[in-house]
C-alpha cells in the first residue's frame, strides 16, 4: 500500500510535473496542496501542518542550529534568486559606506532574501549587521511579524513597527533604506533608488566571481516519516530530479516556438546556459556547496544561528549521493 503524504508547495515549472501527477513518486500518494510560499511557511512553522513542503532556507538553518529536528531537508531547491535589486536607499545614502550607522527596513529580519542581502552588504562593502539598526515592518500592509522566533545577540538591534509599512517608513525618512524581496512602490517616483543601479550586470559579475547562486527555499519532510520510511527520501529525490529535467527539456520549445509568453525567451535561455551550463537549476549538496556554506555563514554572522551549521547537517544522508537518475 502506498504511503500518503501531504505536499504544500508553490507553482513552479520545476515542480509542476509532480503537482500535476505527470511525474509520480514511487510508493507515495501525494495530497497536493499548491499555495503561496508565505502561506506554506506560516502554516508549516506555526503548526507543522504538512508532511512534505517547501520551506525558507534561512528558517531551516536556524532550526537545525537550535536542535529542532522535526523536519529533515532534501537538497531540492524550489526557489533561488539573486537579490541585488532588492536593496533600495534614500538620497542621503550617497555611497554604500554611508550605510554604517543607518536605519534599514526589512519585512522580516530572518527571511532568506534579507539574509543574502545583508550578506552582500557585509562581503562587498564591510557593513556588518551590528552597524545598522534594523526596522521590521510589513512591506505593503502593516503588522507583519517574524515567522521564526529571534534570539539575537545584544549588539544586533531590531526595532518592530506595527503601524507603518516599509514604503511609508522610506517615504517619511524614518529609515535610510530597505532590504526586501518585494519591489518598493516608490521606485521611479519616490525618494528611493536601487543601491545597484544595474542589478542584472551586478548579479552576473557576482556569480562569475563567487559561484554563489542564492537559494531561497528547500523541500523538507517530517522526520518521523523519514525514520519510519527511510526509502521515501530517495523516491522523492528521483521524482524531483525527473520533474526538473522535464522542465529544462521543455524550455527548449519545439521548432523555435517559445514555451513561455516572454519575448526573446530563447535568447535569454541561450545566454543563461552560456553562464550556468545545461543544468540551470542544480539539486544536491555538492553542486550547491558554495551557496549553502555562504548561507550558513551568513546565518551565524547575522545572529540568527547560535552556531555555524555545516551544509551536510541540513539533509538526510541518503540524499547526498551525486545523481539520482541514469
Amino acid at each position: 500500500m502506498a504511503l500518503t503524504l501531504s505536499f504544500a508547495c508553490g507553482r513552479y515549472d520545476r515542480t509542476d510535473p509532480i503537482m500535476s501527477g505527470e511525474v509520480p513518486v514511487e510508493g507515495v500518494d501525494l495530497v497536493r496542496l499548491p499555495m503561496s510560499p508565505a502561506e506554506t511557511f506560516w502554516r508549516l512553522t506555526q503548526s507543522g501542518e504538512f508532511d512534505l513542503a517547501e520551506m525558507s532556507l534561512s528558517g531551516f538553518i536556524m532550526r537545525v542550529a537550535r536542535g529542532d529536528d522535526s523536519y529533515v531537508g532534501l537538497p531540492v531547491f524550489t526557489s533561488r534568486v539573486f537579490r541585488h535589486s532588492g536593496i533600495v536607499v534614500r538620497p542621503e545614502i550617497a555611497e554604500p559606506a554611508a550605510l554604517a550607522g543607518s536605519r534599514l527596513a526589512v519585512p522580516e529580519y530572518h527571511m532568506t532574501a534579507v539574509l543574502f542581502m545583508r550578506g552582500l552588504l557585509g562581503d562587498e562593502f564591510g557593513i556588518r549587521p551590528q552597524d545598522v539598526t534594523w526596522v521590521q515592518a510589513g512591506q505593503y500592509a502593516p503588522g507583519r511579524i517574524e515567522r521564526e522566533k529571534l534570539d539575537l545577540p545584544p549588539d544586533i538591534r531590531v526595532e518592530v513597527v506595527r503601524d507603518r509599512t516599509v514604503d511609508e517608513l522610506l517615504a517619511g525618512g524614518a529609515v535610510h533604506g530597505a532590504l526586501s524581496p518585494y519591489t518598493s512602490r516608490l521606485l521611479g517616483e519616490g525618494p528611493v533608488r536601487r543601491l545597484y543601479p544595474r542589478p542584472r550586470e551586478a548579479e552576473l559579475e557576482y556569480y562569475q566571481r563567487t559561484g554563489i547562486y542564492p537559494i531561497m527555499h528547500l523541500v523538507v519532510l517530517r522526520r518521523d516519516i523519514y525514520q519510519q520510511h527511510a526509502w521515501v527520501t530517495t523516491s522523492l529525490m528521483k521524482a524531483f530530479q525527473e520533474a526538473k529535467q522535464l522542465c529544462l527539456a521543455r524550455m527548449g520549445g519545439v521548432g523555435g516556438h517559445s514555451p513561455v509568453a516572454l519575448p526573446f525567451f530563447p535568447h535569454h535561455l541561450e545566454e543563461a546556459r552560456a553562464v550556468f551550463g545545461d543544468d540551470l537549476w542544480p539539486y544536491g549538496l555538492e553542486a550547491n556547496r558554495t551557496t549553502l556554506e555562504t548561507a550558513c555563514r551568513y546565518s551565524f554572522e547575522q545572529g540568527l544561528s547560535k552556531r555555524l551549521v555545516e551544509p551536510a547537517e541540513l539533509f538526510t544522508s541518503n540524499t547526498l549521493i551525486p545523481t539520482y537518475l541514469d
